[in-house]
């Protein structure tokens, strides 16, 4: 599973950092499609290539090791209308 942590965590870097698929494809020698299939876990990530994206990502190689958590797996928290997102504030009104 390092390698779908690696990818969402690149992917997150790159975005942050302003770049896209494309200009990421172009200094690492690759078709952007092969970025968008990393970046979605439909292809692996050669080492040699892995420590490429982080350098140019300026990223330590560790750092897109990093889990980061699924958009659907975290928590999810609705705001009560009244209580301005305090639903046992509501309860015990």
């Amino acid at each position: 599973m390092a390698e779908v942590r690696t990818m969402r965590r690149a992917r997150q870097i790159r975005v942050e950092k302003g770049m896209t698929q494309a200009e990421v494809a172009q200094k690492l020698g690759l078709l952007p499609s092969r970025i968008a299939d990393f970046e979605t876990c439909r292809a692996s990530l050669p080492g040699e290539k892995l420590l490429d994206l982080a350098e140019l990502l300026d990223a330590n190689p560790r750092d897109l090791l990093k889990e980061i958590p699924r958009p659907d797996t975290l928590p999810r928290h609705r705001t009560h209308p009244k209580t301005g997102g305090r639903p046992s504030a509501a309860r015990s009104a």
